[in-house]
């Protein structure tokens, strides 16, 4: 059990075609725009400092079934001075 109040790590791989690796990134915050629109935010230093802006990553959450494939997520900003990758999402449907 962690302290309490404190905020669960999740972990996630991301993959990139200008990396063409996977790294393991914990969640580190997801900000709300608009019903729909989301964006979050993962510790992934290495990545950080290899896309941009406009590119896209591979999401995979390790030990789900489903969904059974990777997903494309465009990259919104990624810092290689804080080594942090903020990805934006859009729901459709549901």
């Amino acid at each position: 059990m962690g302290r309490a109040g404190a905020r669960p790590v999740f972990s996630f791989k991301l993959e990139s075609a200008a990396v063409r690796s996977d790294h393991r990134a914990p969640l580190l915050a997801r900000r709300l725009f608009t019903r729909g629109l989301f964006s979050v935010t993962f510790s992934a230093p290495s990545l950080a400092s290899a896309v941009g802006p406009g590119q896209f990553v591979m999401l995979e959450v390790p030990g789900r079934v489903r969904p059974y494939l990777r997903r494309a997520y465009s990259v919104a900003d990624a810092r290689a001075d804080t080594g942090q990758v903020e990805l934006l999402v859009k729901t459709i449907g549901a």
